[in-house]
C-alpha cells in the first residue's frame, strides 16, 4: 500500500504489518478520494516535527520562521537573522521523530535546511502463514535545502525586527531604526527535498520540490501559499507511487496589546493532499511579557484523535542580555492527542544568533 510499510508483498520474507507502524505512516492520511487511501507514498512526512507548530495545529503556512521550511518555502525569505531550531516527538509506542532546521541570511537572498527521521524500535516479523520469522526495524528521512528572499529585501536590516512582519517577539533584536514607507513585501522561495525510506533492508528514496509565496499586504497581516512534493515519485520493487502532492493556503496576523505585555497571533490554513479531501488548521498563540507563551490548535478531517494540539513555551531571557551572544533562546512543548493510541509529545529549542 501508500509506503514501505505497506509493502507486505514485494518486502522481503513478506513482513507484516504492525499495529504502530501502521498507525505511523497513515496517521493523518484521511479519508480516500482522487487516488484514494494507498495510492501515495511518503505518508510520514504529514506527521508534525516542529514544536511550534505543531502546538499550533500546524497552521504555519502564513509564518514566516525557521520553521517555515516545513510549510511554505517561502517562509525564510522573511527572516533577517540567524536561527536554528531542534525538537524531538516521542510518538506512539516504538517510534521517535528528530528534527533539526536552520536559516541564515546573505546579501543575495536566505538559504535554510532541514533533517527531520522517524524510526523504529526492533518489532517482531511475520510471514505470509503468520509464523514469526524474527524481528525487523524501520527507518524514514527527510532532507530539504531551502532558498528565498524578499522584495523589497534590506540587507542592511540583518539582525533586527522590522515590525511590519510577524517577528519572533521574545528575541533580543532590536527594532529598525530608519524610517520606511509601510509598503507591500512578497517573499518567495523553493525547496529541493530529498525521502528515503527502510523496512528492514529493502528501501526507496526520491527527490521532490515546493514552491511557496507569502504575501504581506499590510502591516502584521501575512498571506501564504505553497505547493508541495513537486514530482516525486517511489519505486518500490517492480511498483512506483507518487508521494503526496499538496496545497496549502495559509494567513497569519498578529494583535498588540498596550506596551506589547500580551501578544496574539492568529493562524489558519487551507490544505488539500492528492490522497484525501480538503481539511483545515487553526492555531492560537499567546505571549504574555514576551516571556510565556501559551498555544492551541485544531485539525479538521482526522482519523484518530480529535484534532486538538497543545503547547507552551519559555524565553531564557537571562542568556540573551547585553554582552551575551545569543539574541533569542527558547523551550517549547507541543502535545497532540491521537486517540486511541494515546498522546504524543514534542519538545523543540531555538536559537536566535547574529
Amino acid at each position: 500500500m501508500l509506503s514501505l510499510y505497506n509493502m507486505r508483498k514485494n518486502v522481503r520474507a513478506r513482513l507484516a504489518r504492525s499495529a504502530a507502524i501502521f498507525m505511523a505512516a497513515n496517521l493523518f492520511a484521511g479519508p480516500a478520494v482522487a487516488g484514494g487511501a494507498g495510492t501515495t507514498a511518503g505518508n510520514f512526512l504529514k506527521i508534525p516535527t516542529a514544536a511550534i507548530p505543531a502546538a499550533l495545529g500546524s497552521a504555519y503556512t502564513g509564518a514566516g520562521t525557521v520553521d517555515s521550511i516545513l510549510y511554505n518555502p517561502a517562509g525564510i525569505g522573511l527572516v533577517n537573522y540567524n536561527s536554528i531550531s531542534f525538537s524531538h516527538n516521542e510518538y506512539i509506542e516504538g517510534l521517535k521523530q528528530e528534527y533539526f532546521a536552520g536559516a541564515m541570511p546573505f546579501e543575495w537572498g536566505r538559504i535554510g535546511a532541514a533533517f527531520s527521521t522517524l524510526s523504529s524500535d526492533d518489532f517482531d516479523a511475520y510471514d505470509e502463514h503468520g509464523s514469526r520469522i524474527g524481528q525487523t526495524s524501520s527507518s524514514h528521512m527527510l532532507f530539504a535545502l531551502n532558498y528565498a528572499n524578499s522584495y523589497p529585501y534590506f540587507h542592511e536590516d540583518k539582525n533586527t525586527h522590522d515590525r511590519m512582519l510577524l517577528v519572533p517577539d521574545w528575541s533580543k533584536l532590536p527594532d529598525i531604526e530608519r524610517y520606511r514607507p509601510q509598503t507591500f513585501r512578497i517573499a518567495y522561495g523553493a525547496t529541493i527535498r530529498y525521502i528515503k525510506e527502510r523496512l528492514d533492508d529493502a528501501s526507496s528514496s526520491s527527490m521532490a520540490a515546493d514552491l511557496g509565496v507569502i504575501f504581506v499586504p499590510a502591516s502584521h497581516v501575512q498571506l501564504g501559499a505553497a505547493l508541495q512534493n513537486i514530482g516525486g515519485k517511489q519505486n518500490f520493487d517492480t511498483e512506483t507511487y507518487s508521494l503526496p502532492l499538496t496545497y496549502r493556503f495559509g494567513i497569519a496576523t498578529d494583535f498588540l496589546a498596550r506596551k506589547r505585555v500580551l501578544i496574539l497571533k492568529a493562524l489558519g490554513d487551507a490544505v488539500k493532499e492528492s490522497d484525501r479531501d480538503l481539511y483545515f488548521n487553526f492555531g492560537l498563540e499567546s505571549n504574555i511579557r514576551q516571556m510565556f507563551q501559551l498555544r492551541a490548535g485544531y485539525r479538521t478531517g482526522q482519523d484518530t484523535g480529535n484534532g486538538l494540539t497543545f503547547g507552551a513555551g519559555l524565553c531564557l531571557d537571562r542568556f540573551t542580555e547585553e554582552g551575551y551572544f545569543f539574541r533569542g533562546i527558547r523551550l517549547d512543548y507541543a502535545y497532540i492527542h491521537q486517540g486511541a493510541f494515546g498522546a504524543s509529545h514534542r519538545l523543540g529549542f531555538q536559537i536566535l544568533f547574529p
